[in-house]
């Protein structure tokens, strides 16, 4: 088996609202296993100060009880404490011997 040492929180997309932003319900927590590195660039400069983007990128494995689709946000709490919200780029059943459906992979 694999561990499951991180906890994640889907939040499921719950459609538009009357302007046009996608809406977000409160959240779901499950077990997980996160691996990711950052990214940072450097955007521009707003008063005189460099702005820096963090980019995180890299893939968690989840429980299979996890239902999500690209359009939902995941969070996971950073090796530095921040907290990190994400959408899915790939998401991918992994199997055992037996070809069951045990967890699912995501890349960001």
């Amino acid at each position: 088996m694999i561990p499951l040492p991180h906890i994640v929180t889907i939040k499921q997309s719950s459609g538009l609202d009357k302007w046009g932003i996608l809406q977000h319900s409160e959240g779901k927590q499950f077990k997980g296993r996160v691996k990711y590195a950052i990214d940072t660039r450097v955007a521009g400069k707003t008063t005189g100060q460099p702005v820096t983007n963090i980019i995180p990128t890299g893939s968690m494995i989840l429980e299979l009880a996890a239902e999500f689709t690209h359009d939902d946000l995941i969070s996971f709490v950073g090796k530095d404490g921040r907290v990190f919200e994400i959408k899915p780029k790939e998401i991918k059943p992994i199997g055992d011997l037996n070809a069951a459906v045990m967890f699912w992979k995501v890349t960001f």
